[in-house]
């Protein structure tokens, strides 16, 4: 494979040798590994928003899905994965070169470890000591102890060096690694070796005059490197091999046979650049008398090295408590332009607009960096008292700078004149235009609604105008009202026992509902407690408006619940993410009420409905109490039975009002008298469970109680008070598929038939169960969404019942004009599920593309590709005009799910990236055609100008996981793609790195050629640990741009600004543009033409780069020797065909050229005959596949006759096809 040498780019030319430690010959030592567990606490959406490009700690890819195994399978497949596993990631990491500081021969000037060998490098060449470790066989059905016990072992040594070369080269460590090694041999100090330091290469100088070697490689594979000088005889190189028989296999490869297994030596890769082209030299090996050489083609000894795709510089950024960067630019200078998120109080700054960080969350950062990438021009924080996530940034020919992306601060900096100086609720988009020089603010406004917006994707127009893109759970942005109004609102109500459903949410905004308290004595009036605030109808829930307003200052923010004091009923209080508040009139205004509690949510609030001035809160600290009417608050203190634990749910027994029961995240159920004393009820059936997620006490027998919990079963009742527990195991089928669980969020009991009981669920509706929860079915007929999040029940008409819902989010694209002034349009679209845009591009015209994913099956598709959905989810993508309405609209996807990170723009097409787990995402003219097995692949895609075909569609991975996130067009076409990946066999072209470092994902970074149907190159880029890759930026010449997070200490640094983590780092790279390549190669490889036909045609065509001029040799060949009347198989040139020699020349443009070969209609009996036409020796490109063309000659002769070599005017017709193939020569 080709090797990135930038660091000699004199003139040279480069020979590339691999050796490759087969595992399957040297096994690595057999190791039992222990799985550790861990696991999560998943929970229905509340009042957050969802980023899609994560950082590193948050990465989660598709599993497969595998049958269920016994315990002894399970085992044995657990330690065979992490075996295998564990050697896939042990062979990628690199050879670590020590200096021989004593503890081996002193011959020995650098040593490398591994398991099953040793590698040992002397003045003279390479020594490898290798051990094959054979476990003997066992009968079957022992235990894998058994299996991995007494091994048997070959041992071999084979030592190489060059002939006739320099006896005592300089030989030194290239790239000091960090690690340092240590021996500690007796009890002698003295003879104690520390900090011997270590080196990913080593250097052998002038091993033959003007000739080096360079030895380098990973676990599994040492290679080396000859660089030849100008001028230099490639000639004198020769290798000679003790302790192995060295042959010569059918592809040119060498292979060195021990007793311990082979070594396999790949055939030598030569190569130089011509004219800006490209040239692969043919080189191969020659064994003679035990003596391996290289043979070369001709070459031209003064051009300088190709230098593939390199690392012009990259950097980390960041300071101690984290980064990622999340967007990059560049502009006609070739300065990036970065932003991203910092945690860190240190971040670097420079000639900055905010020179520290605005709160104790994230920050937005904005970074510009200088041409050599190793200095800042200005860096500068960008934030409030909240928490910033950037999605991207822009770049006019100004030098200004445009961010976007979502704030939760109060006060992210604005500008007075700007679309929305003030935050609205919840999380709202931001868009900011920097000065070039990175000091004021040109202009900076909020964008955002009512609930939850978040601005995902960024494009800028030339004329200056903003496009962006996200989701957005609001009714409207700030005083634009959404042209396309949802209905299915966040509250649901039912009058017949929920036989049927209907909207009950005008007025309320809030895309959560999560409880319902309903007045005692007047059901019309109704309180929700939203993620938005509390919301209060007077109609019984025809028409809601927010409470509280009376003053907004003390305005209850984002709520959990809320109770109404049965004794005095304008008394309300809601628990909120800010502590309680109290109103005593009726919600017209509210007061903080939160003396004695903790600065934390509160997660549950229940009053005793007996003593209404007694409350019960329950926090992530625990349990709370008020007696003054939540004038003040203790903390309950825990008995010794329970383990404190956050309090998730609190209900007050109705019928015994000093008994509270009490739900936890992590250590089950319990109760407690008046908090007095307590009780554990996690016995029996229950045992075993750890989060609450509802609770309900029946209204006439308290001795019954229903618990839910996060774990399956997922539902257990007790009708002796907890005693005693009976699973009830609530499931449904969706999609066919029996046996699905969901997460039960809300109980309520029919306080007059009591063995009618409701359950919630988030993603299964609404369950009824007539029969105490023994059978159960789904009550959803015109619920508008299957996430509930809340339940309430009239106690007063019990067939009335109210249901809180978590309401999908629809995305939006908006536009705002060059001054930030005011919005030119904004559009909400999507279906009657979740969407979330991710990315966003502008062409010329102004037309604005947005991708992403949805899981509605009614997405507005308009002129569509593909018009109907998968039901796993899909990617979009809409193309929308100047007035934001749609041009077109359509899914992308297959059998298994899409998510769209990324879109770019180039002559009205759309250039789409992702991640796809489907067997049948649509393919055209694709590099990859089939997706890897059981894991996703990234996928690339280009739609036309109308949307309603795919130029090319390709995946993009290996045999893990793999994901794009980011893409680019240059001008001619060519399509850049970064991500990450975990796939050690990622392909790979032309690579900076080739080679997957480990540490679970790397970043890459992939160009294709316009057509998306082959790489230009390909490469890995990360360090041990986890990096990926975010986005990417392309400049005028071909340069790559990227940035992202990186968790690797070695994360590979050049020229860098910051060449040291300080810990889970930004980084940002540069990869110099790739030489674009001509490949030239036959049309086909076989031909078969009769031979009374006159003569064969065949065709010579060239791919890749066409724009320039090329030539190359060709020359028909045959393998026969017998005479023209004996039957051997092969044509002869002088019996069967006429000889052709000559040479294609293509202009620029040209891409097919023929070659006609005449053949000779004889009267022999000799059956079928081959011959063969060779290429070689171009100019202007490189050789492709295939570079032979067999040619079949059929022959229908039954028996000898005359041959027409014999007549005179054969003669004649050869001389003349002779003066026809004449070439000029170099005169002219």
């Amino acid at each position: 494979m080709p090797r990135i040498l930038h660091r000699y780019s004199y003139a040279q030319l480069v020979l590339v040798l691999s050796l490759l430690l087969l595992l399957t010959s040297f096994p690595l030592a057999q190791t039992r590994l222990v799985r550790t567990l861990s696991s999560s606490i998943p929970s229905a959406r509340g009042i957050s928003f969802a980023e899609h490009k994560t950082n590193v700690a948050q990465l989660d890819y598709s599993q497969s899905v595998v049958p269920a195994v016994s315990t002894k399978q399970s085992a044995r497949a657990d330690l065979t994965t992490s075996s295998a596993k564990a050697k896939e990631a042990y062979g990628v990491m690199p050879l670590s070169f020590e200096a021989n500081s004593g503890p081996t021969n002193r011959k020995v000037k650098f040593l490398a470890r591994g398991q099953g060998y040793g590698l040992f490098l002397t003045a003279t060449g390479p020594v490898i000591s290798l051990t094959k470790n054979s476990a003997k066989k066992t009968a079957s059905g022992t235990s894998l102890i058994a299996e991995e016990n007494e091994p048997s072992t070959d041992i071999a040594v084979v030592s190489w060096e060059m002939v006739s070369a320099n006896k005592s080269p300089r030989i030194s460590g290239v790239d000091a690694l960090p690690g340092k090694a240590n021996y500690f041999r007796g009890n002698d100090p003295s003879q104690w070796r520390t900090n011997v330091p270590t080196y990913a290469r080593v250097r052998y100088s002038n091993v033959y005059p003007g000739i080096d070697v360079i030895y380098y490689g990973n676990q599994r594979q040492l290679e080396y490197d000859f660089i030849v000088a100008p001028g230099k005889d490639p000639n004198r190189i020769k290798l000679s091999f003790k302790g192995a028989d060295a042959a010569l296999d059918a592809q040119g490869n060498l292979v060195l046979r021990t007793p311990a297994g082979d070594i396999t030596q790949a055939k030598p890769f030569a190569y130089q650049e011509i004219a800006g082209v490209r040239r692969e030299v043919s080189a191969r090996y020659r064994a003679v008398k035990g003596v391996v050489s290289l043979s070369l083609a001709n070459y031209d000894r003064t051009v300088p090295l190709v230098i593939d795709p390199v690392l012009v510089y990259s950097s980390f950024l960041g300071g101690i408590n984290g980064e990622e960067g999340r967007g990059i630019a560049v502009d006609s200078q070739g300065n990036a332009y970065i932003t991203g998120k910092t945690f860190s109080s240190d971040f670097p700054v420079v000639g900055a607009f905010q020179g520290t960080k605005g709160s104790s969350g994230s920050d937005a950062f904005v970074v510009k960096v200088n041409p050599s990438g190793n200095a800042l021009i200005y860096s500068t924080y960008l934030g409030g008292n909240g928490s910033e996530t950037p999605a991207g940034i822009k770049v006019d020919d100004a030098g200004n700078a445009y961010v976007a992306g979502t704030t939760f601060s109060t006060n992210f900096p604005t500008t007075v004149a700007s679309v929305q100086p003030t935050k609205d609720k919840l999380a709202d988009g931001f868009i900011t235009k920097l000065n070039s020089s990175g000091s004021s603010l040109i202009y900076s406004t909020f964008l955002g609604g009512d609930d939850d917006d978040s601005i995902l994707g960024l494009a800028l127009s030339a004329d200056g105008r903003v496009s962006v893109t996200g989701n957005s759970y609001s009714s409207r942005f700030a005083a634009s009202v959404f042209p396309a109004p949802r209905g299915d609102g966040s509250a649901n109500k039912t009058i017949n026992r929920a036989a049927n459903w209907s909207v009950s949410a005008n007025g309320l905004t809030a895309s959560v509902v999560n409880s319902f308290a309903i007045q005692p004595g007047n059901s019309n009036i109704i309180y929700a407690a939203t993620n938005t605030g509390i919301f209060k109808t007077i109609d019984g829930g025809a028409n809601w408006t927010p409470a509280g307003l009376g003053n907004p200052a003390t305005t209850p923010p984002a709520s959990s619940s809320v109770v109404i004091d049965p004794l005095g009923t304008s008394i309300v209080y809601a628990g909120t993410e800010n502590g309680v508040y109290q109103s005593t009139d009726a919600g017209t205004t509210f007061q903080r009420k939160s003396n004695g509690l903790f600065t934390e949510p509160i997660e549950s609030l229940a009053i005793d409905a007996v003593d209404s001035s007694t409350l019960y809160a329950g926090t992530f600290s625990g349990l709370f109490k008020t007696v003054t009417g939540a004038n003040t608050w203790t903390e309950v203190v825990y008995g010794s039975l329970v383990t404190p634990a956050p309090v998730m749910k609190v209900v007050v027994d109705p019928t015994n009002h000093t008994v509270v029961y009490v739900g936890t995240l992590t250590s089950g159920l319990y109760k407690t008298t008046s908090g007095n004393g307590w009780v554990s009820l996690n016995s029996g059936a229950v045992m075993n469970n750890g989060q609450v997620t509802a609770l309900a006490v029946d209204p006439v027998n308290s001795s019954v109680v229903y618990a839910a919990f996060f774990d399956v079963p997922n539902l257990f009742k007790t009708t002796n008070g907890g005693a005693s527990w009976t699973s009830l195991n609530l499931s449904y089928t969706l999609d066919g598929q029996s046996g699905q669980f969901a997460e039960i969020t809300a109980l309520t009991v029919d306080p007059v038939t009591t063995n009618t009981v409701y359950a919630g669920t988030f993603g299964g509706g609404v369950f009824k169960s007539t029969d105490a929860g023994a059978n159960w079915s789904q009550s959803n007929t015109g619920l508008t969404q299957p996430y509930v999040t809340g339940l309430a029940l009239d106690s007063a008409n019990p067939a009335v019942l109210f249901a809180g819902l978590a309401r999908d989010g629809d995305s939006f694209v908006a536009r705002v004009n060059s001054g930030g002034s005011s919005v030119d349009y904004v559009r909400n679209f999507g279906g009657d599920r979740d969407e979330s845009a991710q990315a966003i591009a502008v062409d010329t015209d102004g037309s604005a593309y947005v991708a992403g994913e949805t899981a509605s099956s009614n997405f507005p598709t308009v002129n569509a590709l593909q018009s109907t959905p998968t039901k796993l989810g899909d990617a979009f993508v809409a193309k929308f005009n100047n007035s934001g309405n749609f041009v077109y609209s359509t899914f992308l996807g297959g059998n298994s799910g899409e998510f769209a990170y990324a879109i770019a723009v180039r002559d009205g097409n759309a250039f789409v990236v992702g991640q796809t787990g489907s067997t049948d995402f649509p393919t055209v003219n694709a590099f990859k055609s089939v997706l890897s097995q059981n894991d996703a692949d990234a996928f690339v895609a280009k739609l036309n100008s109308s949307g309603t075909a795919l130029d090319f569609s390709t995946y993009l991975g290996g045999s893990s996981s793999d994901k794009a996130l980011g893409v680019a067009v240059d001008a001619p076409g060519n399509i850049y793609v970064t991500g990450s990946t975990a796939s050690l066999n990622f392909p790979v072209l032309a690579a900076p790195q080739n080679f997957f470092f480990g540490g679970g994902l790397d970043a890459f970074v992939t160009e294709f050629n316009p057509s998306g149907s082959q790489l230009i190159y390909s490469t890995f880029l990360g360090g041990t640990a986890s990096d990926q890759a975010n986005a990417i930026a392309v400049g005028a010449a071909g340069d790559t741009y990227i940035t992202g997070v990186t968790s690797s200490f070695d994360f590979p640094t050049v020229n860098a600004f910051q060449s040291v983590r300080r810990g889970n780092d930004a980084f940002f790279a540069k990869i110099g543009a790739a030489t674009p390549v001509g490949s030239v190669q036959f049309a086909q490889a076989d031909y078969s033409t009769p031979e009374e036909g006159g003569g064969v045609t065949v065709e010579v065509t060239r791919t890749g780069l066409t724009s320039t001029e090329m030539s190359i040799n060709y020359a028909t060949f045959d393998s026969s020797t017998g005479n023209c009347n004996q039957i051997t198989g092969n044509a002869s040139s002088k019996c069967d065909y006429e000889t052709m020699v000559g040479t294609l020349h293509f202009a620029p443009g040209e891409t097919s050229k023929t070659i006609y070969i005449p053949l000779i209609n004889d009267s022999y009996l000799e059956g079928n005959e081959i011959f063969r036409v060779l290429l070689s020796g171009v100019v202007g490109g490189v050789l492709g596949t295939p570079s032979t063309a067999n040619i079949t000659i059929t022959s229908s002769d039954t028996a000898n006759g005359p041959n027409p070599i014999d007549q005179a005017n054969f003669f004649v017709r050869q001389h003349y096809i002779d003066f026809l193939n004449r070439e000029p020569d170099a005169s002219g």
